[in-house]
């Protein structure tokens, strides 16, 4: 099975470089979700497309504005990760966005009009213009308001996902780490003509919840997970039980029909 895992690995990475992504500038946008909304995107499918619609949306958005242009045809991919570096269940997205648009002059040709980086104000406007929109979409249909949807028994599966403990060492408080609101990343991009960094870039969205070089079968009642990098608290590895390991690998299978890869635009 690693052998297979990996193949699918290379192949999604392949597919996106030589017949998906253009070469253009690439920018990575990742948003993260409120600890609340966890649960609820892990469980219904619906509620996951419909934030990385908006958020897709809402990129476009920001790059049209700050070009100016409305018309200006724009396009990405978007990559769901439903894992942490200690395979908690975790509903997040990671969008390739063209740092840019296309242009049609009159005879059809396309031009690529570059963006710039965003800023972190604009990044800001960015997650409470996602937040916004999420909310009234969650109201219309029903998951918030004073006739919220009963839950469904599988919920309750991914419910617990969501609130299993990480594993991570506290603050020096002792309490974990929450998400109070959405957040949005967009440090990473690729220039144009830059294969390799595409490659890499691919790689990382694509990537599965573990290498089988991270694990390490310490006894019959210990396994060890070596991160990929430590955690803020300095932490660079969690041992389990094994069972633990198999249930947190269980909570990451999407429920059935919900695709861990979107397209958008172009």
């Amino acid at each position: 099975m690693p052998e297979l895992r990996c193949a699918s690995h290379a192949r999604c990475r392949d597919h996106l470089v030589e017949r998906v992504l253009p070469d253009a500038g690439l920018r990575q946008y990742v948003l993260s979700p409120p600890s609340e909304l966890v649960g609820l995107l892990a469980a219904r499918g619906e509620v996951l497309s419909a934030l990385s619609r908006i958020f897709a949306d809402e990129v476009f958005g920001a790059i049209r504005g700050r070009a100016g242009d409305d018309n200006l045809i724009c396009g990405a991919v978007v990559c769901i990760q439903r894992f942490t570096k200690t395979m908690s269940c975790y509903p997040h997205l990671h969008v390739l966005a063209l740092d840019g648009g296309y242009v049609e002059d009159g005879a059809g040709n396309l031009d690529f009009e570059a963006d710039r980086c965003p800023t972190g104000p604009e990044l800001r406007v960015l997650e409470d213009r996602v937040m916004a929109r999420f909310s009234k979409w969650l109201r219309k249909h029903g998951y918030i308001g004073s006739e919220a949807l009963e839950a469904e028994a599988c919920d309750g599966w991914w419910q617990a996902a969501a609130n299993e403990p990480s594993g991570l060492l506290g603050s020096v408080k002792g309490k974990a780490r929450r998400t109070p609101r959405f957040d949005v990343n967009a440090r990473v991009c690729v220039a144009e003509g830059d294969k390799t960094g595409r490659e890499q870039l691919c790689r990382y969205v694509a990537r599965p919840p573990f290498a089988e070089a991270q694990l390490e079968l310490l006894d019959d009642e210990r396994v060890r997970l070596e991160f990929r990098s430590p955690s803020r608290s300095g932490q660079s590895a969690l041992i389990l039980h094994p069972m633990a390991l198999m249930r947190r690998l269980a909570w990451l299978v999407p429920p059935p029909g919900q695709h861990q890869i979107r397209y958008y635009g172009v």
